[in-house]
Parts: structure tokens; C-alpha cells; sequence
């Protein structure tokens, strides 16, 4: 029996992940009553999200003339409204992003059955790299809904997070009912995003490893010098990647020695040469920008409202660390939000860093290709030039169309809520004098 592969393990538990929460389809072979169910679910806890929305923005309305509420307020809001905006975008294009899912993954699995040493030493650590971010995050979830539910100081019929329900929650059952509706929302938002965004993110993780493949591959065309390269069978490779140490993998243990092929029928093909090599790159380039393309037309807008939500959440929470918290807990829970939101923002902009970076380095990797021992070829030219010309232009992960993701990006938003953060203390200064 062929076993899983690995880096398809965390992509397995985002999906079941999202089932659980409501907002993934279901094997289509159910019986009728249980796809019934699982609407009827949907229904429930999205009005968890909906009803802690509503609460939230009644609140900040009732207290508008107050700063300090209101921004404590928007923390909130801003978070909860870039989940409910991510809901609305895996459940309209979900079908679409099946697709892309396919899209990205299927070229890895091929990938992940090669024989070269470089690419299994690199398969580990993506593997590891995927597995430690994943689960990282859902550490940071479960520790950022016990800093909102539990640590949060506050005196006796008080809900952890303001919000303004249309009954007194200071008294029995009812304080329990607003209780619970809060935790579920935030719990539920929680998981739920951790579990789209990772989804996402890792998407973009692998196109970029496929394209470090790309580079050396591009590196490889002469088949005078380098061999293709062979496939173990799927259980072989799953066994070294499971029974390798991150920690004995070096530098040469990393180096690719032959040119690894992306199709099952590349293996063995007897009419290898030069040409038939570098078009097979050109494809492979093709495929690529294509999924990169996919990915901005369904994530784009949001991965703009993550921008925007990043932006009030660090800024709106650092005002809050500094000029609201009243003890160490409530300082201990803006900090924990903080550096939420501040290591999802990160992550974004690492990985469109990482592949705009990886882009640039295929004009070189093309240029020493080894086209000057073809240079009799006629054809040699035309092959060359256009592949030269479209390298130049890297590629990016948009936030719709106004803005790239990437580390200069993210330090523009730290500088821009930065500033909006010291507007913020100056009127509260001024409104207190």
C-alpha cells in the first residue's frame, strides 16, 4: 500500500481542519441527512462569528466618545472581519481552489519521488519547515484564546471581551450564554484561520520550492554532462524523508547533481538532448507562473484585507499595551495579540519575499544553461531570447493591485502603524490635558 506523502500530511489536516469548522465539502458518497447536517452546522457557527461581530460594533457605537474603548473595540473587529471575509472567500471559490490546490501539489509529488539526494534533503527540511510553522500557529492560537478567555482581569459579571448584548450578562444564565457565544467565536476564528491561512501560505511554499527545482534544472540542460535523474518508488522515498534527521542534512547533502524530471515519462527519454530539455523548463516556468497567477486572482483581496487588519491590530493593540492595560495579565494579553498579529503578517510577506527573490535568480540560472556549446543551432537564438526577457520580470504575490507581499512591504506597515500609533497618543495626551 502506498503511503501518504509528507507534504501532503499538513495539507490533509488544513482541509480536515476546515471541515470541522464547516466551510469544506464533504465526500460527495455521504448519505443525504448527513450533508443536511453539516449545512445546518455551517449555519450555527457562522452565527457564533456573526453575533460576535454585531456585538462588538454595538459597543463601539455606544462608546464612540471614548478612545480607548473604541480602539480596544477595533482590535477586535479588525481581526474578526478578516476571517469572516476569508469564509466568504473559501466558500465561493472553493471549487477553484481544489484546483489550485491539484495545481501546486501534483508537480511535488513527483518531485518527492526522485532519487537525487539534493532534492530529498530539501523535500525534508520544506517538510520540516511546513510542519514547524504549522503547528507553531496553533500553538500561538490556543495560547492567544486562553490569554482573551481566561487571563483577561475582570470584575465579577464581566464577559472578557466588551461587547454590548441586548440582555444584562451580569446575571445567571445569562452572563453564561454571553460567555459561551464569545468563546466559541474566538476559539472558532481562531482554528479557522490558522487553518485558511496556512493553507495559502504553504501553497505559495511549494511553488517556490518547485521553482529552486526550476533554477537547478535550467542549470542541467546540457545532457552531455548531467544525467537525468531516476524515481524511487513512493514507499522508499516516503522512509528516507521520514527517517532522516533535519539535523544531518548539510550543504552538500542539499546540492542537486542531476536534472530532475516534473513528468512521469521523463525518466526514460531517448531522444534527451539539449533543446528537448530547456523547453521542458520553459513548461515548467509556465506551469509555474500560471499557478502564481491562480493563487492572486482567488487570495488576492485577501491577502489585501489581511494587510489592512494587520495594520489596525498592531497598531490599535499597541496603543492598548501601552496606554490601556491596567495589570500584568492585560499586558501579557495585548502583548500575546501583538505578536500575533505581527507573526501572521510576517509569514505573508516571507513567503511573496521568497518567491519574487526566487523569480529573479532563473535569468542567471537560464544564462548558464550552457546555450554557447549550441551556439550552431539556428534555433538556439529564438529559444533563448523571449525565456530571457519574460525572467526579467519577477514574480509576485499581489494584495489585490495595489500592493506586493513582501519584506519591504512589511516593514512599510510596521512604520506606517507605527506612526498612526504615536498620532493616537498624541490626541489621547492632548485630550487628557
Amino acid at each position: 500500500m502506498v503511503k501518504q506523502f509528507l507534504h501532503r500530511k499538513i495539507l490533509n489536516m488544513q482541509i480536515d481542519g476546515l471541515r470541522l469548522c464547516g466551510f469544506w465539502s464533504l465526500n460527495p458518497t455521504l448519505p443525504a441527512y448527513v450533508k443536511i447536517l453539516y449545512y445546518v452546522y455551517n449555519k450555527v457557527v457562522l452565527s457564533f462569528v456573526l453575533i460576535f461581530i454585531g456585538t462588538l460594533t454595538a459597543d463601539l457605537i455606544i462608546n464612540f466618545n471614548d478612545l480607548l474603548i473604541v480602539t480596544d473595540d477595533g482590535c477586535y473587529l479588525a481581526g474578526m472581519m478578516v476571517i469572516l471575509f476569508k469564509i466568504y472567500i473559501f466558500n465561493d471559490k472553493q471549487e477553484k481552489i481544489n484546483q489550485l490546490v491539484e495545481k501546486v501539489y501534483q508537480p511535488i509529488d513527483i518531485i518527492a519521488k526522485s532519487s537525487d539526494s539534493g532534492v530529498r534533503s530539501r523535500l525534508r527540511i520544506s517538510n520540516f519547515l511546513e510542519q514547524l510553522l504549522f503547528y507553531f500557529f496553533i500553538g500561538l492560537a490556543i495560547f492567544l484564546a486562553f490569554a482573551l478567555l481566561v487571563l483577561v482581569p475582570r470584575q465579577d459579571g464581566e464577559l472578557p471581551i466588551r461587547s454590548a448584548f441586548p440582555f444584562n450578562t451580569k446575571i445567571s444564565p445569562k452572563h453564561e450564554i454571553g460567555y459561551f457565544l464569545q468563546s466559541a467565536a474566538i476559539c472558532y476564528g481562531l482554528f479557522l484561520i490558522v487553518c485558511m491561512d496556512s493553507m495559502v501560505t504553504e501553497m505559495g511554499r511549494w511553488i517556490n520550492f518547485r521553482m529552486k527545482i526550476l533554477t537547478s534544472n535550467f542549470r542541467m540542460c546540457d545532457s552531455k554532462q548531467h544525467d537525468r535523474g531516476a524515481f524511487y518508488s513512493t514507499d522508499a522515498t516516503f522512509e528516507f524523508l521520514k527517517n532522516t534527521s533535519i539535523y544531518q542534512i548539510t550543504d552538500e547533502h542539499q546540492k542537486i547533481r542531476s536534472f530532475i524530471p516534473i513528468k512521469l515519462d521523463e525518466v526514460n527519454n531517448f531522444e534527451d538532448s539539449y533543446q528537448l530539455r530547456f523547453k521542458t523548463c520553459l513548461q515548467n516556468h509556465q506551469d509555474i507562473i500560471h499557478a502564481v497567477d491562480d493563487l492572486n486572482a482567488i487570495f488576492g483581496s485577501s491577502m489585501l484585507m489581511q494587510l489592512f487588519a494587520s495594520f489596525s491590530m498592531i497598531c490599535l493593540t499597541g496603543f492598548q499595551a501601552v496606554l490601556g492595560s491596567t495589570s500584568k495579565t492585560s499586558l501579557m494579553k495585548f502583548a500575546v495579540y501583538l505578536g500575533a498579529a505581527f507573526s501572521q503578517l510576517a509569514n505573508w510577506c516571507w513567503i511573496g519575499n521568497e518567491i519574487s527573490y526566487e523569480s529573479t535568480i532563473l535569468f542567471e540560472s537560464q544564462w548558464l544553461s550552457g546555450w554557447e556549446k549550441q551556439i550552431s543551432d539556428p534555433s538556439i537564438r529564438t529559444l533563448m531570447t523571449i525565456p530571457l526577457i519574460r525572467t526579467k520580470k519577477p514574480l509576485q504575490l499581489k494584495a489585490g493591485k495595489f500592493y506586493t507581499m513582501s519584506m519591504t512591504t512589511f516593514t512599510g506597515i510596521l512604520r506606517n502603524s507605527y506612526q498612526f500609533f504615536a498620532l493616537l497618543t498624541t490626541a489621547t495626551d492632548a485630550q487628557r490635558q
